[in-house]
């Protein structure tokens, strides 16, 4: 992962926050859906704005899933 990161600093590209570098997945679907409710990590200062969700992947980023917001979802469907 850091070898990730030095290459986006040596092409100056921005990436989204990493939230938690050593983290352990819930046991279930419903507390990882918990976790992709919140706000943006990257909200303009004094406004919140429900995030998208999050992105999941493990170290040597041989697997990735994203988990949308069911906030976010249904925010659209007002």
């Amino acid at each position: 992962m850091d070898e990730f990161f030095r290459l986006m600093e040596k092409l100056e590209l921005e990436t989204v926050p990493l939230l938690a570098g050593n983290f352990q997945l819930p046991d279930t679907i419903d507390e990882i859906l918990g976790l992709a409710d919140g706000d943006a990590e990257l909200s303009p200062p004094n406004k919140q704005v429900a995030r998208e969700g999050l992105v999941f992947r493990n170290a040597d980023c041989t697997v990735s899933f994203k988990v949308i917001s069911n906030k976010f979802l249904l925010k659209g469907a007002n």
